[in-house]
């Protein structure tokens, strides 16, 4: 149930991290270190090691996004590990495991886990969505599914009026705009494109250099136009109007929102349910009487 991992997926976060550095997952034990080869092994602590499968196994926890760095950081990666093994070591010879808020933590990840647990089996797996479902509700509601109008434009890019004016009157004179845009403009990114934009849709650039577009048809170009970033001469290139998206464009935001309501539906019965064979009874005054401001 998204709304729910939305809710508690932090608290999990933590609770699980907490539990990952205190347990070591991985972690060889001193009966296991005699059968590890010696090839295998990349880093020795006292009675222990960290073996290639160790390195391996930790690198394949991380979010996808991280594990490119990694690759080209190797050694700092497995400093890290060293580092947590060491910490692990201590956190044990303090015996830290058997300490109450250690116990409390692990209730709650026992908690976590086995309600997402539940709501996996009775709402995630259950939730479906066919092709059929995904296109009478495209049918329905193609409008929901529009492409936005756009427009195509370049533009030359200067800090000082006169010199603008300038400029444009070269544009009329016959100039060509790429070159100019070349030359001239301060917009580094899109100089060498002859400034171009490309298509982009209303609310991407400052209001008065959008309005200015809507006023030119396709290739005509502008008087100096005023903004904060200076002072721009602007080209239409192109224009395309507002048209509904095709069905494969729009399948995976219909399918994500088909699956949503399904779950939330399915969410909801599931506790709507559960509700019915408890009575359940509130001290509304009680509840009144709690600070959660005095609350560490």
């Amino acid at each position: 149930m998204p709304s729910l991992t939305h809710n508690t997926g932090r608290l999990v976060f933590y609770l699980l991290f907490i539990a990952y550095i205190i347990i070591g997952c991985g972690r060889k034990e001193t009966s296991e270190v005699k059968k590890t080869k010696d090839e295998e092994i990349l880093v020795r602590l006292g009675e222990e090691v960290i073996t290639i499968d160790d390195f391996k196994e930790e690198f394949a926890m991380l979010p996808s996004s991280y594990r490119k760095d990694v690759n080209f950081q190797k050694g700092q990666f497995l400093e890290s590990l060293i580092n947590k093994r060491l910490l692990l070591q201590e956190a044990e010879r303090k015996k830290l495991e058997n300490s109450e808020n250690v116990k409390k933590l692990f209730k709650k990840i026992k908690e976590e886990i086995i309600i997402q647990e539940l709501i996996d089996r009775e709402v995630s797996s259950k939730a479906g969505v066919t092709d059929s479902e995904i296109e009478n509700y495209y049918q329905q509601n193609q409008m929901k599914y529009v492409e936005p109008a756009k427009i195509r434009a370049c533009h030359i890019l200067i800090d000082s009026e006169p010199m603008a004016k300038k400029i444009l009157d070269d544009l009329k004179s016959g100039c060509d705009f790429a070159e100019l845009a070349k030359e001239y403009s301060l917009d580094i990114p899109t100089k060498d494109k002859g400034g171009d934009l490309g298509y982009f849709s209303k609310g991407t650039f400052l209001a008065e250099f959008e309005s200015a577009c809507d006023k030119l048809n396709i290739g005509e170009i502008s008087e100096v136009i005023k903004t904060e970033l200076g002072y721009h001469i602007i080209k239409v290139l192109d224009k395309k109007a507002a048209e509904p998206k095709k069905i494969e464009e729009a399948r995976d935001d219909i399918k994500n929102e088909l699956l949503l309501d399904k779950e939330i539906s399915l969410y909801d019965n599931l506790l709507q349910g559960l509700r019915k064979n408890q009575n359940i009874s509130i001290n509304e005054k009680l509840l009144e009487s709690i600070n959660l401001s005095q609350i560490d």
